[in-house]
């Protein structure tokens, strides 16, 4: 069977000019000759209609949709080779835009966050289990990651205790830890499950000295703190924040404290539910004192002291006769 295709003429084409289609339009201002469109997308319509008929409405409009994008490349071609400087210009930029779309389109599928795959602490040094120290409810810090790695915003994760000591864990996360003991608690997102080991170590108190003397370029010191837990013991598993108000004065690095300048600031101590203020006071070296102000200070008993300005002891008046 022959099918006889009918190309019109020039005249005929501007005749009808006023009813062609979005996408006929846009191949005729980019200089795609209007002959050759008006022949490609007749044929399109004639075919999709007897398609229609005989394989259905949605085969039909695949099909169509096939050629199309074939047809497109001979198109272009055509516009490139026949059409003039404007509609060569609107043909690179209509290109442009195709091209800057389907890269915006391949960035946001590359991007695009897949299902849940991997459950993870979001805690440092949390290799050997997650330390609390808390007495009060705390939400365990997780991240849900998909198998490129990026993290999910907001997913469902349900929490249980699987195993060990009898801490309390909502479906929503949050950690009660009332006794001392070591839990596995199961955390479950879609299809990926991770059991974590939880550390309870309650913190009812933290005790420390007022304040600490240091002198500037000594080498680091320890807090004189420690957390005591419920069975009124040093609790050694910590897990907290040291906030320096003044770092000009002293850093804290780890869990040691450094003298920077002379002056004073305070430290804040904070594990779990407890929160303890300290002031740390940096002293200047004195290598001698020959630079020091001789001063006679006699007390009210009757007793001299010439260094007045550094040292403040119990003295003996002397006696008489």
């Amino acid at each position: 069977m022959t099918k006889t295709v009918r190309i019109p003429s020039l005249e005929d084409s501007n005749a009808a000019s006023h009813g062609w289609s979005t996408t006929e339009r846009l191949f005729h201002s980019v200089g795609v000759d209007p002959a050759l469109v008006d022949c490609v997308f007749g044929d399109l319509a004639e075919e999709r209609a007897e398609r229609s008929a005989t394989q259905g409405s949605v085969l039909a409009w695949l099909w169509c949709l096939e050629q199309a994008v074939r047809s497109t490349p001979h198109l272009l071609v055509s516009a490139y080779r026949y059409g003039g400087p404007a509609a060569r210009l609107r043909l690179c930029a209509a290109l442009g835009v195709v091209g800057i779309a389907m890269a915006g389109i391949g960035t946001a599928i590359a991007l695009r966050d897949g299902p849940p795959a991997r459950i993870v602490a979001a805690l440092a040094n949390s290799e050997g289990g997650i330390v609390v120290n808390n007495i009060n409810p705390v939400q365990l810090p997780l991240h849900v990651l998909d198998k490129r790695g990026h993290r999910l915003k907001s997913p469902p994760v349900h929490f249980e205790r699987a195993s060990g000591a009898p801490i309390s864990v909502s479906p929503s996360g949050e950690i009660t830890c009332r006794v001392a003991g070591d839990a596995i608690v199961r955390a479950t997102s879609g299809t990926a499950t991770q059991e974590m080991k939880v550390l309870c170590r309650p913190v009812i108190d933290i005790r420390e000295s007022s304040w600490i003397d240091l002198v500037a370029g000594d080498p680091p010191r320890e807090l004189p703190f420690y957390a005591v837990g419920l069975n009124g013991q040093a609790v050694d598993e910590l897990r907290g924040t040291i906030l320096v108000t003044d770092s000009s004065v002293a850093t804290y690095d780890g869990n040691m404290i450094r003298a920077r300048n002379v002056g004073r600031t305070h430290v804040l101590i904070k594990i779990g539910d407890q929160a303890t203020p300290m002031s740390v006071v940096v002293h200047e070296l004195v290598r001698s004192f020959e630079s020091l102000r001789r001063t006679r200070v006699t007390s009210p008993g009757g007793c001299a002291s010439r260094w007045a300005t550094l040292f403040v002891g119990r003295c003996r008046p002397a006696r008489s006769g």
